[in-house]
């Protein structure tokens, strides 16, 4: 290879041929993940599946969490209140203003409904009403709010409304935001609310169905579950992500309605390049196999549909990593390519940590009645091919057994026939002898 030009142009190239040897040799995890710029002013990712912080920015400013206040107003609910209680709305509740679930004054509704309308919806007029419930009156509530971060360990945290309205004495930080993050998803109530994208309510005594629906989904299809908050044109940002098996909390204050969803997706981006996953299965690998009723193909391949990793903590052992495949046992056809038929399940250790789709490569259309007997179109075809041949076999046999018989019987009748000629001759010869002496 000949450069020309100056020599800082041959260094520059020689540089660059380098580096791109190096990026084809070197795997990803070879090179340090580069840090993305955020419009966000404090961010910080935790990673669930290695128990390490991932990624931080100013954590400790205190900002205005906005209406990802809402967690924490579900977290203090569930703590202290059924489900299934019946809550009256009060007028006062009614009359909130800002984003609302629509909930009317006199109206009675349960508190998992309002738990909906407050993370679905984002509804100011449900956390007024879940605070009265709990607590008899806001003020109460939020002081309930201000002792449960006191108790998770938040150091830096305020609560001043139990909706999170804009207020100088509402404040948290990415760092407290991000403790409070960590309680709220092992609760198995609020996990399900918060990653609910669209919620119909059932009737009331006062209302038809109504139809919430969540933004924080908008932001990436790894989000399974969060709360997004807004005032005019700022945002904060909670959200819980599954890429492929890592699990991260991310979270994000002080953000723009036009930027936050430009620094998640830079965040999981960032924290993809970071930590190093375990190949635990390639994609495309066939895994086996899975019977299909009641198609013209009855059995078919099944493969991952893509990579499968598992992260572990850095003094984690591989050994860890457990792998178990499930094919469903009632598939039925049709199926198209790419259909999911099971699942490939990836745990470290007992804690199940990725699931990757186990999916079929062909299509399969619904097969002849032979089909419902667990028989493919093919091999009923083939059997009748079988099946006719043997019974032309038999006919065959049954003609040559007939015309054998018919042939023996002529043969037997022409045999009788000529003893009865030859005892005929004999007997006209004795007589003639007879006559003769």
């Amino acid at each position: 290879m000949t450069f020309r030009g100056s020599g800082s142009k041959k260094i520059a190239c020689i540089a660059a041929a380098v580096m791109l040897v190096l990026q084809l040799a070197l795997p990803a995890s070879a090179f340090a993940a580069i840090e993305p710029t955020l419009t966000a002013e404090s961010a910080i990712v935790y990673c669930e599946n290695t128990g390490e912080v991932v990624y931080t920015k100013d954590e400790e400013k205190k900002l205005d969490p906005y209406s990802t206040t809402k967690l924490m107003t579900a977290l203090v609910t569930v703590m202290n209140t059924p489900l299934d209680r019946k809550v009256k709305i009060s007028e006062k509740a009614a009359s909130q203003g800002g984003t609302t679930a629509g909930f009317k004054a006199g109206e009675t509704v349960s508190v998992e409904q309002l738990l909906y309308g407050l993370l679905v919806q984002s509804g100011n007029d449900a956390a007024y009403a879940l605070a009265e419930a709990v607590a008899g009156d806001q003020e109460e509530f939020v002081r309930m709010m201000n002792r449960t971060a006191g108790n998770i360990g938040c150091s830096n945290t305020k609560f001043a409304t139990a909706a999170g309205y804009k207020n100088s004495g509402n404040y948290t930080t990415a760092e407290d935001m991000m403790m409070i993050t960590k309680v709220v998803m092992d609760n198995e109530t609020i996990r399900t609310v918060a990653g609910t994208e669209q919620y119909l309510m059932k009737p009331t005594d006062m209302s038809g169905v109504r139809s919430f629906s969540s933004d924080t989904f908008k932001i990436d299809d790894s989000v399974y579950a969060g709360k997004i908050g807004y005032w005019e044109n700022d945002a904060a940002v909670v959200a819980g992500c599954d890429v492929n098996g890592l699990n991260l909390y991310i979270v994000a204050l002080g953000d723009t309605r036009d930027a936050y969803i430009t620094d998640v997706k830079a965040l999981i981006k960032y924290s993809q390049d970071k930590i190093e996953g375990v190949l635990a299965v390639k994609g495309d690998k066939k895994v086996g196999s899975v019977h299909v009723k009641r198609g013209e193909i009855t059995k078919l391949d099944v493969y991952t549909a893509y990579d499968g990793y598992a992260y572990i903590p850095s003094e984690g052992s591989r050994s860890l990593i457990k792998t178990k495949i499930s094919i469903d046992e009632n598939v039925k056809a049709p199926l198209k390519s790419g259909d999911q038929v099971g699942t490939f399940r990836i745990s470290v250790g007992s804690e199940l940590v990725n699931e990757i789709p186990l999916i079929v490569k062909e299509d399969v259309k619904e097969g002849w009645p032979t089909s419902y007997l667990g028989i493919s179109n093919r091999t009923a075809l083939i059997m009748g091919i079988v099946l006719g041949v043997l019974v032309f076999f038999m006919i065959i046999v049954t003609v040559i057994r007939i015309v054998h018989k018919i042939r023996k019987r002529r043969e037997r009748k022409r045999k009788i026939m000529e003893m009865a000629r030859e005892e005929m001759l004999q007997e006209e010869d004795r007589k003639k002898r007879g006559w003769d002496v």
